[in-house]
């Protein structure tokens, strides 16, 4: 399997291993929505999450998965709350935790159709106990 690492930055680059150089850089799609302060999750199928953070028009909700392998980003479904300097930890069930001062989950459902891929996700608010 290869080794692939993402450098989240203003220019989006995927390392990966070359024959004839270990670790080489080559660029990747862009982001759809530039931002930092935001949290980035690996998920299982290779794919990357970005959630959240700041961007030129203040905090943003905004989520974006990033398709390894096609190297293009995509938006997904936003969400509920807003959030930047957050986690998102990906959790044994697959879902991603999204937590910060209040918590949400992230369920990325992969679908073989030409559909959205907003109809990839669902978010919920995972219940409270008093």
């Amino acid at each position: 399997m290869p080794f692939a690492c993402l450098m989240l930055r203003a220019i989006w680059c995927m390392a990966q291993p070359c024959a004839s150089t270990p670790f080489e850089w080559a660029y990747t799609g862009s982001l759809t929505t530039s931002r930092f302060a935001h949290a980035a999750t690996a998920l299982a199928n290779g794919d990357v999450l970005v959630t959240g953070g700041l961007n030129a028009a203040g905090y943003t909700g905004t989520a974006e998965i990033y398709n390894s392998a096609d190297g293009t980003w995509a938006s997904t479904l936003d969400m509920e709350t807003v959030r930047e300097g957050h986690t998102a930890t990906l959790l044994l069930n697959g879902k991603v935790l999204g937590a910060l001062s209040s918590m949400e989950i992230f369920e990325f459902i992969e679908q073989t159709n030409s559909a959205s891929q907003k109809n990839h996700a669902k978010a919920s608010s995972p219940k409270q106990t008093p």
